[in-house]
């Protein structure tokens, strides 16, 4: 079944549909098709048109995130059976391994009541401000926004070591930035499916 995720992506980028077919050139019938789901077919040049509109919103308002068609649309199966073919991006054995280096390790830093506090806590801590992505310039932010990047640039290299993140340009400061990778999606919500089973058992 295909999914359209275009209405989320405007919430995020604090967008409405009439802005975004302006700013992209193409017809508002189009963006409302997509928005509700009704699209039955859409041109690759559409797609590229609305894509571009959408990162240099992004930019401009400071989302943090560059967008992608699995972005606005996705795939789902309604076949279990084929589900349960398919690969999980970690292997049970390499999630054990990851989560154990990620608790073991102490993150040492400047933010109230978080002096000394586990990557893995701190990851699930900081979870949404990790999938917005970690912009590392530290001239536009405030003094708390600024702990919370020398904390995360603190594992970076731990985060890049297991395949976790994915770097991207962000061009206005000419710098590069990184957000979870698909990979790095699924260890946090293996993570956070542990910790809410520790918490009903």
């Amino acid at each position: 079944m295909i999914e359209f995720k275009l209405e989320q992506v405007l919430k995020e980028i604090d967008f409405n549909m009439n802005k975004l077919a302006v700013l992209a050139n193409v017809r508002p019938n189009t963006v409302n098709d997509l928005v509700n789901g009704k699209t039955k077919r859409i041109e690759l040049e559409t797609l590229d048109k609305l894509l571009y509109a959408i990162n240099q919103s992004s930019l401009m308002r400071n989302v943090g995130k560059y967008y992608q068609i699995q972005d606005l649309i996705q795939f789902h199966t309604i076949n279990n059976e084929f589900e349960k073919l398919q690969k999980p991006l970690i292997s049970p054995d390499i999630y054990k391994k990851i989560k154990s280096i990620f608790e073991h390790e102490i993150i040492y830093t400047t933010i109230t009541g978080l002096n000394n506090i586990s990557a893995k806590d701190f990851l699930l801590l900081y979870e949404d401000y990790f999938k917005k992505g970690v912009e590392r310039n530290y001239q536009k932010n405030g003094f708390y926004e600024d702990q919370i990047i020398s904390a995360f640039l603190a594992i970076e290299s731990m985060l890049k070591a297991h395949g976790l993140i994915d770097y991207y340009e962000v061009v206005e400061d000419d710098h590069y930035s990184f957000i979870p990778s698909k990979k790095g999606l699924y260890f946090l919500n293996q993570l956070k499916s542990d910790t809410e089973k520790k918490e009903d058992s």
